[in-house]
């Protein structure tokens, strides 16, 4: 009972061993953040993607007088049949959305055949590019994430729901403006620093609002910290107003999403930015970074559908929430820091020639010119995760080497160049599981065939030893028996 005991303690230690580890799978969800005595819930996409749909369409299911959706997007058919079941039940259901996304296999279209009213804008080069719906005069959900599987499930975005009377009624508004028929344009929202809780909120609209001018003086009061994240970046004056607060001081880190940060005025602010004093980064998502936010001293957030560029200012039809509130701040700058800006990484994966992971594998990264070095064992499925030292510098070359520690084996490696955003790249370990099943039949079948002569040697060099008789003792003894033979004497010699 004493070994079972034992083996079960052990067990026992392993499961809680495995189960404190976190998992670095980018998809993880974690419970959305719920602050303002939960008037207010943030949802990171796309970590909280799958909660997110969840509960709009709970919201829409609990719709009691009205649901309205000015959605530039919409494919997702949970949505769309939550929508109509509160149709089917007398809830007012309307929506807005744009000529550009309209089809006839969409999900809005799905929604008008079945006798919801549906209002498109049909402007040829401005857009409905609102993300909003409100219920209720009650409830808001906004952000900066279209209502499809993609923008919630890959693409990096936020979603923000807010229970508050007076934000729901500036969101009404806005709503009917367009669903008469009046887009690009419009009266000023009427209600402004609401109080949700401990928060204090401010919705703004494009065109109506001068959003740019709302936001540039909260850059310019910065006094720590902004981080801001952009789909894209064309609106110059935000540019120099971040500029400014990089050059007094103010630590300005940016992320732009790789595909429009690499061409036109996107790159060329994105370079102004960089020779400014801010800490640019292109985006690490290998699908899309959908955001437009901006997060000033861990304690305002700005979000929304509205991109910092002069066609969103001027001319699309646009929303943009400006939440004051220190825990709201934090929980977002805390996600932009952890999951948004990227920082240098090296994820390693080990494979055998088979392409499966070879866990338990040593890892090193050596910067090639001060040879300093970074050391991690594979997990169970061959990852390791190298976090690059301080000193090294981006653009510097770091040679990889990946051994399984077997004696009959060869290390292999590669050479890298360190960039500022994680890195992936896979290692095949030639052999690694022929060679570690070689390698202990060899040992196997060398104990077996030398056991009988070690054990052999280990024996007599253990085997008590009679002193050797003196000559005159041996003498007698041949005279006593004088047929026994004494091998190496000359007197045996006959």
């Amino acid at each position: 009972m004493g070994m079972y005991r034992y083996i079960l303690v052990l067990a026992l230690a392993a499961a809680l061993i495995a189960a404190s580890i976190p998992s670095l799978h980018p998809g993880t969800a974690t419970a959305a953040y719920a602050a303002a005595g939960d008037r207010i819930r943030i949802y990171f996409l796309p970590m909280d993607g799958e909660e997110a749909l969840h509960d709009i369409v709970q919201l829409i299911d609990n719709s009691a007088s009205y649901v309205y959706v000015a959605i530039y997007d919409m494919e997702d058919m949970d949505i769309a049949r939550a929508l109509l079941r509160a149709h089917s039940r007398g809830v007012d259901v309307r929506i807005v959305s744009d000529m550009d996304t309209f089809d006839e296999k969409s999900a809005i279209n799905y929604l008008r055949r079945n006798g919801i009213p549906v209002v498109l804008d049909n402007r040829y080069s401005d857009y409905m590019h609102n993300k909003f719906m409100v219920i209720d005069n009650e409830t808001v959900v906004t952000g900066t994430a279209n209502f499809n599987e993609r923008s919630f499930l890959r693409y990096t975005n936020n979603v923000v729901i807010i229970r508050s009377r007076l934000v729901a009624l500036d969101y009404y508004y806005e709503f009917m403006e367009m669903y008469r028929g009046l887009f690009g344009g419009g009266n000023r929202t009427p209600y402004e620093n609401i109080s949700v809780g401990d928060a204090v909120i401010n919705v703004y609209f494009a065109p109506d609002d001068d959003v740019a001018g709302h936001i540039i003086p909260l850059i310019d009061s910065a006094r720590h910290t902004i981080f801001f994240a952009a789909f894209t970046f064309t609106h110059w004056g935000l540019a120099e107003a971040l500029a400014r607060a990089a050059e007094r001081g103010v630590r300005v880190l940016g992320v732009m999403e790789s595909w429009n940060a690499e061409k036109g005025e996107a790159a060329r602010i994105y370079s102004y930015l960089s020779s400014h004093g801010a800490e640019m980064r292109m985006d690490a998502n290998e699908y899309i970074m959908h955001l437009k936010t901006f997060i000033i001293d861990n304690e305002t957030v700005v979000t929304g559908s509205w991109n910092p560029t002069y066609h969103a200012q001027l001319s699309n039809d646009e929303n943009l929430v400006v939440i004051r509130s220190r825990e709201i701040g934090e929980a977002y700058a805390r996600w932009f820091l952890a999951r948004v800006y990227p920082r240098p990484m090296i994820i390693v994966e080990a494979v055998d020639p088979g392409g499966r992971p070879v866990p338990g594998a040593s890892v090193t990264a050596e910067e090639l010119s001060s040879h300093t070095t970074v050391h991690a064992v594979t997990n169970a499925s061959g990852i390791a995760v190298i976090e690059p030292r301080e000193e090294w510098s981006i653009g510097s070359s770091i040679r990889i080497t990946v051994s399984t520690g077997s004696f009959l084996g060869e290390a292999s490696m590669t050479t890298i160049t360190l960039k500022p955003y994680p890195q992936r790249i896979r290692i095949v370990v030639e052999d690694t599981g022929l060679l570690n099943e070689k390698t202990g039949a060899i040992i196997v079948a060398a104990a077996a065939l030398l056991a009988p002569l070690i054990y052999g040697r280990i024996r007599k060099h253990l085997a008590p030893r009679r002193a050797p008789r003196p000559p005159q003792q041996r003498r007698r003894a041949e005279a006593s028996h004088p047929t026994r033979v004494f091998p190496g004497y000359p007197w045996n010699d006959s």
